[in-house]
């Protein structure tokens, strides 16, 4: 059936963003920035990525510069939730480079969390795929399957597409030395 919509309280909800406006806006962003400056550990990442979110969506509702939402953002770019929301929104934009950029900081800037560094290499597999970078995606393969111990047949497979002969039969050889075989 028909979802039911309280209207009285949409009305209400459009009416005091309507009048509350510009300075509702500010009065937020006061508050959310009192959360940013409080003593903030790296754990809270989540939270802070969502403080940061919030602080985005109303710089660009009051008319700041993309420039000036980049260079706030960047403040809190040690937190690895904020620099997937850089990433992401560099392919968005269709900006490959600079999205591969932000995954090789973010490779180095996580290196003590496997699970992190994984996720990275698998997205820059898949980006060097996409430019056809053959020598940048076989580096980047090797290391996601011998350094990282990441492997199902899928990225065995892409690894043999991306080699000559003699790399393959290499590589092949240290597959066979893998503790686990890939599945």
């Amino acid at each position: 059936g028909m979802i039911s919509v309280n209207n009285d309280e949409m009305w209400q909800n459009i009416l005091l963003n309507a009048f509350a406006g510009e300075e509702y806006l500010r009065r937020t962003m006061r508050l959310i920035e009192e959360a940013l400056n409080r003593d903030i550990d790296i754990t809270q990442g989540n939270w802070i990525a969502w403080l940061v979110q919030h602080k985005i969506k109303l710089m660009r509702e009051l008319g700041d510069t993309e420039e000036e939402i980049a260079a706030f953002r960047h403040q809190y770019c040690r937190f690895p939730e904020i620099r997937r929301m850089e990433w992401e929104e560099a392919l968005e934009r269709n900006d490959i480079s600079n999205a591969i950029q932000l995954l090789r900081e973010s490779k180095q800037l996580d290196a003590d969390q496997r699970n992190l560094v994984s996720e990275y290499s698998r997205k820059l597999i898949e980006l060097y795929e996409k430019q056809n970078d053959v020598k940048a995606c076989r580096t980047e393969l090797t290391e996601y399957i011998f350094e990282l111990s990441n492997y199902k047949w899928e990225e065995i497979q892409k690894l043999k597409k991306f080699s000559s002969a003699d790399e393959w039969r290499s590589d092949l050889h240290r597959i066979l030395k893998l503790k686990q075989y890939p599945y």
